[in-house]
């Protein structure tokens, strides 16, 4: 009779013996979702800490770094700090499009378009010592591109008899709104929002010559574009003047 190990026992030669694996086909771990979601906090929190009052142009170069949470951290830091500068110079060019109704939903997706296109754009940053500026000129560029879109062209020159360059443009704009305080650009368009407003339809029109003169239309384009004669032009500028060189209360 065969001989049988006793119920519930195996006997050491009966038991299967499995290959002993090593190197790469030894079986990975299994993962652990906590851990890995606790060490990208940590990376982001480390990252986050390292770009905290960065210069820009750090920044820029901190978005081309080989670990994906410092590039995040770069992008989010540069965002925080220059989004109000992008969006000022990007509604700038915006708002001269007098016919569009709602130049500042416009000008908020152009800027966001700035800060998407961001990361690709910093591979070309070579202006050493002037990253603001050259971050001014890339808001500018493409709010200029989206102006194109809109109405044909980007600007024109002083006399409006010829189309400038791309570059030419948004250098002559980013040094306008340099010598402007950011203040007085958003009190003009506070005044810009009482004239559009105003149940007066010769102040409505004001508006409209405003976005023309700041787009550098000549008085002799602004006139045939609003049918007004050169001296009701030269009036109107005048009276636009003491317009807005009065407290905002006052109207």
């Amino acid at each position: 009779m065969e001989h049988l190990p006793p119920d519930g026992a195996i006997e050491e030669s009966a038991r299967p013996t499995w290959p002993r694996l090593a190197g790469p086909e030894r079986p990975a771990p299994a993962a652990d979702p906590v851990a890995d979601a606790v060490a990208d906090a940590v990376a982001d929190a480390d990252a986050a800490r390292h770009v905290r009052g960065r210069p820009l142009g750090e920044l820029l170069l901190l978005m081309q770094s080989t670990r994906a949470a410092m590039r995040e951290a770069a992008w989010a830091e540069c965002y925080r700090r220059y989004h109000e500068v992008v969006w000022t110079r990007v509604f700038y060019v915006i708002r001269s499009i007098s016919w569009l109704p709602e130049p500042r939903e416009v000008a908020a997706d152009v800027a966001s378009d700035v800060f998407v296109g961001l990361p690709d754009a910093a591979r070309h940053y070579r202006e050493q010592g002037r990253a603001e500026w050259w971050l001014k000129q890339v808001a500018v560029r493409t709010a200029l591109r989206r102006k194109a879109a809109l109405t044909g062209r980007w600007a024109s020159d002083a006399a409006g008899r010829r189309s400038v360059s791309l570059d030419d443009a948004a250098d002559e704009v980013v040094q306008e709104l340099d010598a402007v305080e950011p203040e007085e650009l958003m009190e003009l368009e506070r005044r810009l929002e009482l004239l559009r407003a105003s149940p007066e339809p010769t102040k409505r029109r004001w508006a409209e010559f405003i976005a023309l003169y700041v787009d550098g239309c000549s008085f002799q384009e602004i006139g045939a574009r609003l049918g007004l004669s050169d001296g009701t032009v030269r009036n109107w500028l005048c009276q636009i003047r003491k317009f807005l060189a009065q407290p905002l209360t006052a109207e």
